[in-house]
């Protein structure tokens, strides 16, 4: 598993090179000794962690989020323990059923499929924010899948967002999990299926992937990257709708949605926050005045 994470690493740096992401990716150094402290500090804590387990997860999200810097900020590896941790965090495929051989099919019928045009409604993809989140609780359309013990829903709910936005499905699987950048889709797998109920691709539920689909592949949305100082030029561009992933140390890592523009700050609204729960209307600021927040930049997303 090292090693194929290790991989993915060198072939995502090759993307940032071709498309100009002046973002730098961890080396194999960084990812081995931010995985040997945090290795150490589980074991310091006596906490029952394994590795590739959605309890794992939910402790790499956490740590994220900023709950055990108080504890780790006074190791001097604490930056490559952040970017291990991002990482780490934002492949979560690792969690998903044995992905099958043949998972693409037709197109299916029962979604928001693929059309030669369609103008997207910002308005559709807020109001399906606020449906399907429940600030402290977990909101869930049951006509989706749920991630949230499969290493986090958050990509996967900015995918419904945008979908409900008009953003339409592109392909369709039979069984389980697809790697792809270059297919979108989400349905009920076919009956034979017994790895998983649903057919998905990354795209869908992983955040890197659904970025790389959506700004570069179809060019769906315009993306425009901001670091923590330019938070006020970030205000100034998002507007409702928006999607934004949090990136640390050269990983985008969470995605959320933009519901709300008020007096100059924007409002988030995302799956999987702190501890897993959802979060409604949290604005940028509170984020960024976290005294734990360990974000470094923000990846904006403006559909169009």
């Amino acid at each position: 598993m090292k090693k194929r994470l290790i991989l993915s690493a060198l072939v995502l740096a090759l993307l940032f090179s071709i498309f100009g992401i002046g973002i730098k990716v961890f080396s194999a150094d960084d990812y081995a000794i931010g995985k040997q402290e945090i290795v150490r500090y589980i074991d310091s804590k006596g906490l029952n962690l394994k590795e590739g387990t959605p309890e794992y997860f939910d402790f790499l999200n956490n740590l994220l989020w900023g709950e055990y810097n108080k504890d780790l900020q006074t190791s001097p590896y604490f930056r490559k323990i952040l970017k291990y941790a991002a990482y780490y965090y934002a492949h979560p495929e690792i969690l998903y059923p044995e992905q099958c051989k043949d998972c693409l099919g037709d197109v299916i019928t029962d979604y928001n499929i693929q059309s030669t045009t369609w103008v997207y409604n910002p308005s559709s993809a807020v109001s399906y924010a606020y449906q399907y989140s429940i600030e402290g609780g977990y909101g869930q359309n049951p006509n989706f899948p749920s991630f949230r013990t499969s290493g986090g829903d958050c990509t996967n709910f900015a995918s419904q967002v945008v979908n409900a936005g008009n953003v339409p499905i592109d392909g369709s699987g039979t069984c389980s999990s697809y790697s792809t950048i270059t297919k979108w889709y989400v349905n009920r797998a076919q009956w034979w299926c017994v790895q998983s109920r649903w057919a998905w691709s990354t795209s869908w539920s992983v955040v890197g992937a659904f970025y790389t689909y959506q700004s570069q592949y179809k060019n769906n949305a315009t993306p425009t990257v901001f670091a923590v100082s330019q938070a006020n030029s970030l205000r100034a561009s998002a507007v409702p709708g928006d999607i934004i992933h949090l990136e640390t140390g050269g990983t985008k890592w969470h995605s959320t949605t933009v519901t709300k523009k008020q007096n100059g700050e924007i409002y988030l609204t995302y799956h999987s926050g702190p501890n897993g729960y959802d979060c409604v209307d949290h604005s940028l600021q509170a984020i960024i005045d976290n005294p734990d927040n360990n974000i470094d930049h923000f990846f904006l997303l403006h559909f169009h």
